[in-house]
């Protein structure tokens, strides 16, 4: 078995390659992805959310999902690269499934952190912090969501399809939902 991909032509990583002081977290954003207006932002989590929903349902998980391996073209159009760390796992054994999942979900939810704190100066805390944050911003469904993703306990994380089809509840995911339905980017 093996992934054929298109050839990502004329694209630029959304992120710097960590440095071992943020060993888990890339260095900061890439000189193409400063800046990114909120549609452009979600339209990157869209993007990718979308791949990694794609890849799980058929048991297969990235592995390095950080914001330099998301390259980004003229369009806007965010696309998950380097697959080097991928790999292949049974998907109809649910409980080792849903392990793989959802510490993927995690390394998700940083990007989106780091999305969020760089272009939209908005700071998502850490899931130990969660809590009061959340009390402050009630109501908000994108806040509600990433405290989701961000949980310390993995097994209540949602899986790819659940953050999909939440985020396409959500007024500033509507767009993107509609337009590129299913479609993997």
């Amino acid at each position: 078995k093996g992934m054929v991909m298109k050839l990502l032509d004329g694209t630029n990583p959304m992120g710097k390659v960590p440095s071992f002081l943020t060993v888990t977290r890339d260095e900061g954003p890439a000189p193409h992805a400063t800046n990114l207006s909120t549609q452009q932002v979600m339209g990157a989590i869209w993007n990718v959310v979308n791949a990694l929903e794609y890849t799980h349902i058929r048991g297969v998980c990235h592995g390095d999902v950080y914001l330099h391996n998301v390259l980004r073209d003229g369009k806007g159009v965010a696309r998950l690269s380097d697959w080097g760390a991928s790999f292949v796992y049974d998907h109809t054994l649910v409980e080792v499934a849903s392990s793989i999942e959802k510490i993927e979900v995690l390394a998700f939810g940083r990007l989106v952190q780091d999305l969020f704190s760089w272009n939209l100066n908005v700071a998502v805390p850490d899931s130990t912090e969660l809590g009061s944050y959340l009390n402050a911003k009630s109501g908000s469904k994108t806040m509600s969501l990433i405290a989701s993703i961000l949980q310390k306990e993995q097994s209540k994380r949602p899986t790819f399809r659940e953050i999909k089809e939440t985020l396409a509840t959500i007024p500033e995911f509507e767009s993107f939902s509609a337009v590129a339905g299913n479609t993997v980017t």
